[in-house]
């Protein structure tokens, strides 16, 4: 044969193969049927292990987030927490849950004497577990601390256990969630609001488990305001204002306005307060607004055609809200204490 037909030749069967290589490349990874086929193919070569992205992406949405197993895990240490504390009667706070909490769910159930906590991952299957000797599932209704309910406990909400309120309380700027140890007991407080963390704190003469309330709230302020120390606050039931019951502040910290001292304020607002009040020191009075020390204010008389008027002028070097006041405006903040003439 000569050149020009081995030539020929060879372009045929070059032309030949290329067909059928496309041919399969189609079949196999363009058609649908050749795709279903190259799947059977893989798995009885025992490549079906091999996971696409789709399905890598499909177990990372069924994991447990990062930021709800650490709620988990600070949930058991606070319960922990108070079975370990020599207090009889006591409240523990720790993390509130992330809203992911409802796409999975924590159960705390009994078993055989201990107390088992878990939680699930979107398949049903246990994604962390925890086992805590001597201890029962239990709740308060409505924080009615005279009897606990005893019953396994779902969180699938972030605001609920099993069909009950389990609110946040916000203790200085921060939420968290309440567990309250009676005896041998750690239960979650159903319907348990801020409102109701004072109602315990400063009615019911219940404090926190590994610190005093006394020591945590020890400069409120809120709004411009400063409170003091909340353990200088009592409730006066049968005072003159605010409809008979006001709470009013008792302690000797200066930078507290005469108000609080003389009248106190109506148990809705200081509960509004406490709920929403930081720690922050005041080296001044703080009044809606900055109002400086007291020594840095003085009197003066101005004589009227028919009568004479008094005023009171910051004679110091801050930025105070006003630099002049009328008499009951210095009452109202530093009471009736006698100030130097200008």
């Amino acid at each position: 044969m000569d050149k020009r037909g081995i030539a020929f030749e060879t372009i045929i069967s070059m032309s030949v193969i290329l067909v059928v290589f496309f041919i399969i490349v189609y079949f196999f990874f363009l058609s649908p049927s050749g795709l279903n086929a190259a799947t059977k193919l893989g798995e009885k070569l025992g490549l079906s292990s091999l996971p696409s992205k789709t399905e890598e992406k499909l177990k990372e949405t069924e994991k447990v987030p990062d930021e709800l197993r650490s709620s988990f895990y600070d949930l058991v240490e606070a319960i922990k927490k108070g079975k370990n504390t020599i207090k009889k009667k006591c409240l523990i706070t720790y993390s509130n849950f992330p809203d992911s909490v409802s796409d999975f769910n924590i159960n705390i159930k009994e078993s055989e004497g201990t107390l088992s906590i878990s939680v699930y991952d979107k398949l049903g299957r246990v994604d962390s577990l925890e086992v805590i000797n001597g201890l029962r599932p239990c709740y308060y209704y409505k924080f009615n601390l005279d009897s606990a309910v005893y019953d396994d406990i779902m969180i699938t909400n972030k605001n609920k256990i099993n069909n009950e309120g389990y609110y946040d309380v916000t203790v200085l700027g921060e939420n968290y969630k309440l567990l309250y140890k009676d005896d041998f007991d750690v239960c979650f407080i159903t319907e348990c609001d801020s409102s109701c963390l004072l109602t315990l704190l400063l009615e019911n003469k219940i404090d926190f488990c590994y610190s005093s309330y006394k020591e945590i709230y020890t400069d409120i302020f809120y709004d411009d305001t400063y409170y003091g120390s909340l353990k200088d606050w009592e409730l006066n039931i049968g005072s003159k204002f605010f409809g008979g019951k006001a709470w009013e502040y008792k302690g000797n910290n200066q930078n507290v306005p005469n108000e609080f001292k003389e009248f106190g304020v109506s148990e809705e607002r200081f509960r509004s307060i406490f709920s929403r009040a930081i720690n922050k020191e005041a080296d001044g009075v703080w009044f809606n607004g900055y109002y400086g020390k007291i020594g840095d204010w003085c009197y003066k008389k101005k004589k009227g055609i028919v009568w004479d008027s008094e005023e009171w002028l910051y004679n110091g070097a801050e930025n105070v809200k006003e630099r002049d006041i009328d008499k009951d405006k210095k009452n109202r903040i530093f009471g009736t204490i006698e100030i130097e003439d200008c």
